[in-house]
């Protein structure tokens, strides 16, 4: 029964941090909007490849391979003479399929100028893209579920 309550208590925690993390995202998404803009240098584009093979029985017959591609562009900008270097596309990014992790780094070529969206209050931070992404929302309402069901669970279900 103590088992179970730590369980409980550890999943609405994850849940909490998923859910804190992802609203930290959607805000700076909406800050990112009137963010000033400058012109930056793509250095360098590539593909990291996450995940694996899961599932199957011991010798992996019937496994599973699922990967994530995460296009990463690093880019350079110049902001009142200092130098910065950053990665970030956009919030709200985390992997999409080989072909569309090709299809987007199509559109940054290395050598060329990018649009930079840079915090006007910390210059390091910076973005490719100020555009909505789904995936803003998807780690919140899943952080949101694993907390609520571990809380209520943890209240009504253990009394």
């Amino acid at each position: 029964m103590i088992f179970a309550k730590i369980g409980l208590l550890l999943f609405s925690l994850i849940g909490l941090g998923v859910f804190t993390s992802s609203l930290l995202q959607i805000i700076s998404f909406l800050k990112c909007q009137k963010w000033p803009k400058t012109t930056g240098t793509i250095v360098n584009t590539t593909i990291k490849v996450t995940g694996g093979t899961r599932g199957g029985t011991a010798d992996m017959s019937y496994a599973t391979k699922s990967y994530s591609y995460l296009p990463v562009i690093t880019y350079q900008y110049e902001i009142q003479g200092k130098k910065h270097t950053n990665n970030v596309r956009c919030f709200g990014d985390f992997g999409a399929s080989e072909e569309r992790a090709k299809e987007i780094l199509s559109v940054y070529i290395q050598g060329e100028n990018a649009c930079v969206h840079y915090n006007p209050n910390d210059a390091k931070i910076s973005v490719l893209e100020t555009n909505f992404k789904i995936g803003l929302f998807l780690p919140t309402i899943i952080g949101l579920v694993m907390a609520g069901t571990g809380i209520y669970a943890f209240l009504y279900k253990f009394q």
